[in-house]
């Protein structure tokens, strides 16, 4: 009668161990799946940003209108669960990219000309700089 309770004990206790392994695995794919979305969302918003700076640069630092402000709804929205995962050196380079971005954005840090009557905006920025804070932060997000 011992001999049963001890098989019944271990066949209980080894389909406890099963389950929790099994719901740690879940968790493990469903947050690698998260991260792998989080990173591949902020480089597409970094890849339209960059498309839009480099157009502006060949355009002597024009940036039309309907183009502005750039967006940056994706990194706010995601900034603190990307500070979550991603490596310190790589969370700086994304986090100042995002600051020279906002920079751009600024109205009021005197960056922005409205030359009247014209269909896009002068930065006095230079573009080619942010430019490269975007393909540093790309490559970063893409390691």
């Amino acid at each position: 009668m011992s001999e049963q309770i001890t098989w019944n004990s271990i066949f209980g206790l080894v389909g406890v161990v099963i389950g929790f392994v099994l719901s740690q695995l879940t968790d493990l794919m469903k947050n690698k799946r998260r991260k792998k979305l989080i990173k591949k969302a902020v480089i597409r918003e970094l890849s339209i940003i960059k498309k839009t700076l480099s157009e502006g640069s060949k355009k002597g630092n024009k940036i039309p209108n309907a183009e502005f402000p750039l967006i940056t709804e994706t990194y706010d929205s995601v900034k603190v669960e990307l500070a979550s995962f991603l490596k310190p050196d790589s969370l700086a380079i994304v986090q100042r990219t995002y600051e020279e971005i906002k920079k751009l954005n600024s109205e009021g840090g005197g960056h922005l000309v409205i030359p009247p009557g014209l269909d896009h905006l002068y930065q006095f920025t230079n573009f080619d700089k942010v430019i490269a804070f975007v393909d540093d932060s790309i490559t970063h997000l893409s390691s």
